[in-house]
């Protein structure tokens, strides 16, 4: 027993130690996709207290939205290491070794159990249990769950379904199952936390029992009962998290994509899966969103599912452990793969984490008892039959790793990962999310030329195309593609934000009319945001519709009474109606708000200027030239000031201060010309 149990620690040993060499390349990988949103952006994982908080992910389309125990995961992550990536992938890839281990567990426990033990010895069965966890592992399909940090929703809610079915298998055999029973259920309720899937987690352990433990269904329900309904009562868990409907933008009937078109995509989704899992090359990050497909399109691949789920069900019966290997596979794949639409993707790999590992298990054995194993075989051929098994082993593992390897160097760039996509299996997304990685890496030319690929399939991406061309200064363009953009998609949540972005492309091209227009819809569309609103007043001043402007900024100022910029522009918009000891007191409480604003001071000077208050007048002209001594207007109003108290030669001294800094001034001449007159009358 001693020996069992050192060979079943060197194992695990290797599984650890191979899995973490594989998967060594991969921990300087930088975030992508969706980690934005989940990681680098999300507040929510910022601070570890209040708990509550850290156990609140952001709501609706985040990757961690409605999984609190993932968002979690990441908040102690941020904790240690703040945005050091490293540190998240060397938790992915904790996690992916602790499932590996699990896995281990299970089937050496499984592969013993009554009705299994005589088909494999104890040596046998750690042997057969190796090699299964360890090509798992070394998978290049795990890929995805262990490099891409947002697929820890996978990687977690794998460990809380292995972690249950493993202390469920430990109850089987133990004297004192109720501890074992107890931590079964709580895994289960903590893997309700990290993702949906989880929900099949129920049914596949009553199947296993009816299967492997127990004669029937109503043996398993007499003996195990009070258990499955704890397992079943872990689904609260899960509908109190989906109550609020955290997923309802992206996935459910709600989401525009039909559950006949979702269903017909699926059909090819698995048959791929199936395929990748034979045969993983061409791996693809992101599949994009479900298309348009016709029932004669997708009949082969349905017709192929649908020959398996039949040869699933008749082997339940005729030959269960088979059978219970197909309902793994299809039962978990179930809740993504099926008739529920997830709009945002039509398929993922990382869907295929705990899927795998019943090819893997089916795989193995058969090989194992029609290849390798002969129990009738004297020493010497079992010798040899085992030295076989060991090169099988290398044979099949030693390319899994490698190209294992290989597929971790893709994630080390967004923009090599990207163009794989795009290579493999084009869309609008990948072309998106390539732009994204070429601009954070500097290729500006390349960003717009992607984003006009992404147009083609995906009209509304027009919106982060006129963007890009406004940055880069293309504004003539960019009003173009926002134009079209209003145009085509007047119902689209981002319609106003584009409107704005709209007012900055349209301003330099002289064209201030449509500015105002489009600030007119802005505020009508967002009523209470104050900065719509100070934009249309100031649209309104510079189209010199005075009055209109004047209502605005009143209004404004109710409820930003320290906004000196508004301050200011009402007092220009009263001094040209005319009002003003209106503008005046306007004026002097924007210089009360903010001295330092030189045209307030100007503006302030001309208002006592007009209301023949000379001596007042001087002061604010004065402060205006302190701040910056090339004001033009600030010389002429000081200009004037210093006239009007019959100080010629300090006054024409300030006009020929003017015109030495604008030769051109028009006023600045003729005040000039008026002032010396002035001096040479009686």
């Amino acid at each position: 027993m001693r020996s069992f149990d050192r060979t079943t620690w060197l194992c695990a040993a290797v599984i650890v130690l191979i899995g973490a060499a594989v998967y060594a390349n991969s921990l300087s990988g930088p975030f992508t996709f969706d980690d934005q949103s989940a990681i680098v952006d999300n507040t929510r994982i910022q601070h570890l207290w209040p708990l509550s908080d850290a156990l609140s992910p952001p709501g609706h389309g985040a990757p961690v939205a409605g999984r609190p125990l993932v968002n979690l995961s990441l908040a102690l992550n941020y904790a240690v290491g703040g945005l050091n990536v490293r540190g998240y992938h060397i938790v992915n890839l904790g996690l992916h070794l602790l499932c590996a281990l699990l896995l281990f567990a299970i089937l050496k426990s499984a592969l013993r159990l009554p009705r299994l033990a005589g088909s494999f010895s104890e040596r046998e069965a750690v042997g057969v249990a190796f090699v299964c966890a360890l090509i798992w592992t070394v998978h290049p399909l795990q890929t995805e769950t262990v490099d891409y940090i947002s697929a820890r929703t996978e990687s977690m809610v794998g460990l809380c379904y292995l972690l249950t079915f493993y202390m469920s298998i430990r109850a089987a055999n133990s004297l004192r199952p109720h501890r074992w029973l107890v931590s079964s259920v709580l895994a289960c309720a903590m893997g309700m936390a990290c993702k949906e899937t989880m929900a099949t987690a129920p049914l596949i352990v009553v199947l296993f029992d009816r299967t492997f433990v127990f004669d029937s269904f109503k043996q398993a329900l007499r003996t195990r009962g009070r258990f499955y309904f704890g397992l079943g009562a872990t689904w609260i868990v899960l509908v109190g998290l989906l109550w609020s409907g955290p997923r309802w933008e992206s996935a459910g009937f709600f989401t525009g994509i039909t559950p006949w078109t979702y269903l017909l995509n699926q059909a090819g989704m698995v048959v791929r899966y199936l395929e990748l899992a034979f045969w993983p090359r061409a791996l693809i990050l992101d599949y994009g969103e479900p298309q348009r497909i016709t029932l004669a399109a997708a009949a082969p691949y349905a017709a192929f599912v649908v020959a398996l789920l039949l040869i699933t069900a008749v082997a339940l019966v005729r030959r269960p452990m088979w059978g219970f290997l197909g309902a793994w596979f299809f039962v978990i794949l179930a809740p993504t793969s099926s008739v529920i639409p997830i709009a945002t993707e039509v398929g993922a790999e990382r869907r295929l984490y705990l899927p795998l590992a019943a090819i893997v298990v089916f795989i193995v054995i058969t090989v194992w008892r029609h290849l390798i194993h002969r129990a009738d075989a004297p020493q010497k051929v079992r010798r040899r039959q085992s030295i076989a098994g060991a090169v099988a082993v290398l044979l099949v593992c030693g390319p899994l790793a490698v190209a294992t390897v290989r597929r971790n160097v893709d994630y080390q760039s967004g923009i090599t990962l990207w163009r794989t996509v795009l290579e493999r299996r084009p869309h609008a997304r990948a072309h998106h999310n390539l732009a994204v990685a070429l601009k954070a890496a500097g290729y500006r030319d390349e960003v717009v030329a992607e984003m006009r690929e992404a147009v083609r399939e995906k009209p509304d991406s027009r919106y982060e195309l006129g963007y890009e061309l406004l940055q880069q200064g293309r504004v003539r363009e960019a009003s173009d593609e926002l134009e079209r953009f209003i145009r085509e998609n007047p119902a689209d949540p981002e319609v106003t934000s584009a409107r704005g972005l709209l007012t900055l492309a349209l301003a330099p091209q002289g064209r201030p009319a449509e500015v105002l227009e489009q600030w007119r819809l802005i505020h009508q569309a967002r009523p209470a945001d104050l900065g719509a609103e100070e934009s249309l007043a100031d649209a309104l001043l510079a189209q010199r519709q005075f009055d209109e402007a004047r209502v605005y900024y009143v209004e404004l100022l109710k409820s930003k009474p320290d906004n000196a910029g508004a301050w200011k522009n009402l007092g220009i918009a009263l001094g040209a109606i005319n009002r003003l000891d209106e503008a005046a007191a306007a004026f002097r409480r924007a210089v009360e708000l903010d001295p330092e604003d030189e045209r307030a001071q100007v503006g302030l000077a001309g208002m006592l200027l007009q209301q023949h208050d000379y001596d007042a007048a001087m002061k604010p002209a004065e402060e205006a030239l302190r701040l910056n001594s090339r004001n033009v207007a600030a010389h002429n109003m000081l200009g004037l000031a210093l006239a009007n108290r019959l100080k010629f030669d300090e006054a024409i001294s300030q006009f020929q201060a003017a015109l030495a800094i604008d030769p051109a001034s028009a006023e600045a001449r003729d005040y000039l010309a008026r002032t010396r007159k002035l001096k040479k009358m009686p």
